[in-house]
């Protein structure tokens, strides 16, 4: 460990005994048995207390999870289809993208489309305007 490290150690280490910085209490709300959510190649995977890992989404495509402040969902982006559509016909897709925000209840594995694109969304075809919603 550097010097600027330690340092940081030590101060972070003084805050939370003085009460400067608090750290977040645990969600008396959260089952004891809740599972881990993991996000591996664009997919959710739950691992349970018992050792089970099971996939739980299969898209392929999702990122940038949120996790409930109650500990019982996780909102994420997923992309679009339009944006599976440009990156499978060898266009180049990089930054924000064409996605839509899903919804995870973790106890129960269902998930809810929360914002869709708009209808006749496109993106990236020749010759037609972009008209979807980047999230």
């Amino acid at each position: 460990m550097n010097r600027k490290q330690w340092i940081t150690l030590v101060l972070v280490i003084f805050f939370v005994v003085t009460g400067i910085i608090q750290l977040p209490a645990a969600d008396a709300q959260q089952p004891a048995n809740a599972p881990l959510i993991i996000l591996r190649s664009g997919d959710f995977w739950a691992w349970t207390p018992e050792g089970v890992l099971q996939q739980i989404t299969h898209w392929g495509y999702n990122d940038w999870p949120v996790l409930s402040p109650d500990g019982m969902r996780i909102a994420y982006n997923s992309w679009a289809q339009i944006t599976v559509d440009a990156v499978t016909a060898g266009k180049s897709v990089i930054g924000l993208t064409p996605s839509n925000i899903e919804l995870l209840d973790i106890a129960s594995g269902a998930v809810s489309l929360v914002a869709d694109q708009p209808a006749g969304a496109s993106f990236m075809i020749d010759g037609v305007d972009d008209t979807a919603v980047m999230r």
